[in-house]
């Protein structure tokens, strides 16, 4: 009898137990090391995310040059939404710092001194800043599929897009590539794509090639090829 119920209180300490771990805030770390298309070194980052489960709470990348000095600063809040989160993105190469602020279902654009708002609400979610990257982290298995349209706010436009995501294919086993793209045809044809790639198991971005969001020399848009490396 004893044993029985020694048994039973274990079974139900797991069972009792399984929400809390899932609820557990955690933090996860990585850097990437962007390159342009030819192999020179462009700049680094270092990711630092806090997650209760699967779910970002807020996140801080922050970017430095060759010598090691920081050149950008992103910081997110992600507590309205997983894929509207509001942030503060800033840096010397860049001409004007960027910024989205949430509240409820408006999301407030800034750019240059100027600001637009957004409604957030409808049927195609609206994607802010790095809400694009847990979009498709938590919607991966579906991505790997069949393509979703979103609604992504860009505050240097200060307006939003709908942007298809669709699976290209896998580069290697346990990965899945995926190309992020303006759905609109026309504009298609002007606008730049962007290529990542994915683990299945994890859900890591492993690698990402597209323009990046810092600016190059005299406030040029720079293509970048971003390898991604976890832990520490």
């Amino acid at each position: 009898m004893k044993f029985i119920r020694t048994t039973i209180f274990l079974v139900l300490a797991l069972l009792l137990g399984a929400p809390a771990a899932a609820d557990e805030v955690q933090t996860e770390r990585y850097q990437g090391i962007a390159r342009s298309p030819d192999g020179t070194f462009l700049y680094k980052e270092t990711h630092v995310v806090t997650k209760r489960g699967e779910r970002p709470l807020k996140a801080r990348t922050v970017y430095y040059d060759a010598s090691g000095k920081q050149i950008g600063q992103l910081d997110s809040d992600f507590s309205s939404s997983p894929y509207a989160p509001s942030y503060r993105f800033s840096s010397p190469k860049n001409a004007s710092p960027e910024a989205a602020s949430v509240s409820g279902k408006r999301v407030t654009l800034s750019y240059d001194g100027q600001q637009k708002q957004l409604d957030a609400s409808g049927d195609i979610p609206l994607v802010v800043g790095q809400g694009l990257h847990h979009y498709v982290r938590l919607n991966l298995e579906r991505l790997a599929k069949a393509p979703a349209t979103v609604r992504f706010a860009i505050p240097s436009r200060l307006d939003a897009y709908t942007f298809r995501i669709r699976p290209l294919g896998v580069p290697k086993a346990g990965v899945v590539r995926l190309r992020i793209e303006v759905d609109s045809f026309v504009l298609r044809v002007l606008a730049p794509h962007l290529d990542v790639d994915y683990e299945l198991s994890s859900r890591r971005l492993l690698r990402y090639q597209g323009v990046s969001n810092l600016e190059g020399e005299g406030g040029s848009t720079q293509q970048a090829i971003i390898q991604y490396s976890y832990g520490g």
